[in-house]
């Protein structure tokens, strides 16, 4: 019997320690166009609030549309008066929030170039003067509809679609991972714009960048002087998530060269009713409206963190239904990745915002299997309705969970560049007792091609067209191994 009784404490002892292990991610989503980070005191201010509510990361943004909240940028800094633009904000958070123990995810909008109805930015380097809507030809990096309208409802946007674009934005956040000690990159608006009265049945009027269309009708054999295809044409659907898909796979891989510790995550579309199974995922607006299939990326392994936007009011029967029917979702379908859930503050009362906080962290505390990994709520600047609340559902410090895959990494990944090589079929093979196994990947707009979370060993790539590799390339566990062109 007293053999049994230590069994069962060495059990419990195991089972709380596996679940302290676990962690919780306790986030802020800090915006760019409001109080956070904008001057030293308030990025002190910050740090002092996240603390005392028990929070253990921030994701600040950095990157509004096409400007910098920091000073080593490829872009001009932000036109905000409260901003001094020789000011660091990026560099100061991360000093102050680490100094306090917790994370800083540099916040990222993706595509978002500009607003509608206001004064183009003074800077003459800006995107938008460079390669917005005054530029012509392949100098013109906007996304539009079929009738060739470049403006949406949330204002002009990059097109995924156009090499340089995305090389682009590529760049912008590999930089930000080479200068700054991040914890992550956290990619807001990493898809097409909303459009009024699109629905999944429908599509989106969107991704018509003349260079982008032209690069379709090549990759489908259609004639250059063809109508465009509709916005629920099926292989049009395909192409444009497969330009986002590239990017985010790009931004990962090239992240991961830098810092494999580096956490990639996105602020993702949960809008409407939440999909009842994986079978409906293809149905979503997310998949068929925006071209974001962030449940592709997680599967694939692309993206850390999920943290879709549940923004829904708790005092509405309808979308507290909705709420709850993501919330199912979101548990069972992480992929063997993680997933916090974006909570929108500004909609709810306090009292509410801890109800729905509690939905999600309840069945974690549990130590359920299926269940999500923390909360972050949108936003700082809405701090009244939660951030003084907070210490009621966090009494105590927490960890933030652990990545096993970022931390002890068992497989590698491997990427490289096919000049001029679009759309090219890429085979990667690896070899194993018996010969070489095979897959195949498909190179991006520019050339880029990668696979991600091998098995280490010797692999070799064949690209169509060229010499069969004089060599092979070693995976190893944890590293990006890069092919030479």
């Amino acid at each position: 019997m007293r053999k049994f009784s230590w069994l069962v404490l060495g059990m419990a002892i195991a089972v709380s320690a596996a679940g302290a292990q676990r962690g919780e991610f306790r986030a802020v989503w800090v915006d760019g166009f409001n109080a956070g980070i904008r001057t030293p005191e308030e990025a002190d201010k910050l740090v002092a609030d996240a603390k005392a509510a028990g929070l253990n990361a921030l994701i600040v943004q950095v990157r509004r549309r096409g400007d910098s909240l920091y000073t080593k940028s490829l872009e001009p800094p932000v036109e905000d008066p409260p901003y001094n633009p020789e000011f660091d904000a990026l560099a100061c958070v991360i000093e102050r929030a680490h100094a306090a123990g917790l994370e800083v995810h540099a916040w990222m909008n993706a595509t978002p170039l500009w607003r509608s109805g206001k004064a183009p930015p003074r800077d003459p380097r800006h995107v938008f003067n460079t390669h917005g809507p005054g530029a012509t030809g392949r100098d013109n990096w906007l996304t539009r509809s079929p009738q060739g309208e470049v403006v949406f409802p949330v204002g002009y946007f990059l097109d995924p679609g156009h090499p340089d674009a995305a090389a682009h934005i590529a760049s912008v956040i590999r930089n930000v991972v080479a200068n700054y000690k991040v914890d992550g990159i956290h990619l807001d608006y990493i898809r097409y714009p909303e459009t009024e009265k699109a629905t999944p049945e429908t599509g989106g009027p969107v991704g018509y960048n003349e260079v982008s269309l032209n690069r379709f009708q090549k990759r489908c054999g259609v004639d250059a002087g063809a109508p465009p295809p509709a916005g629920n044409d099926p292989r049009w659907s395909d192409w444009r998530r497969e330009q986002v898909t590239n990017l985010v796979r790009r931004i990962y891989l090239e992240m991961a060269e830098i810092n494999p510790r580096c956490k990639l995550s996105a602020a993702v579309i949960s809008w409407g009713d939440g999909p009842g199974g994986t079978k409906d995922w293809p149905r979503t607006n997310a998949f068929n409206r925006i071209y974001q299939d962030w449940q592709g990326w997680m599967k694939e392994g692309i993206l850390d963190l999920a943290v879709p936007m549940n923004y829904f009011r708790q005092s509405d029967p309808r979308t507290r239904a909705f709420y709850q029917h993501w919330l199912a979702f979101e548990s069972r379908n992480k992929h063997g990745r993680q997933l916090a859930v974006g909570l929108g503050a500004y909609l709810n009362s306090a009292d509410d915002n801890l109800t729905q906080m509690r939905m999600a962290l309840d069945p974690l505390r549990a130590h359920k299997k299926r269940s999500v990994d923390g909360v972050s709520f949108f936003s700082y600047r809405s701090n009244g309705k939660v951030i003084g609340e907070l210490p009621k559902l966090y009494p105590a410090p927490a960890a933030v969970p652990q990545m096993k895959w970022k931390e002890r990494p068992s497989k590698g990944h491997l990427c490289g560049v096919v000049p001029g090589g679009d759309g090219a079929r890429i085979e990667i093979e690896r070899k194993r007792w018996w010969g070489w196994s095979r897959r195949t990947v498909l190179a991006d707009a520019n050339g880029f091609f990668g696979a991600v979370y091998l098995p280490p060993g010797t692999y070799r790539v064949k690209i169509p067209g060229r010499p069969a590799p004089a060599g092979s390339v070693r995976v190893e566990a944890g590293k990006v191994s890069r092919v030479a062109p």
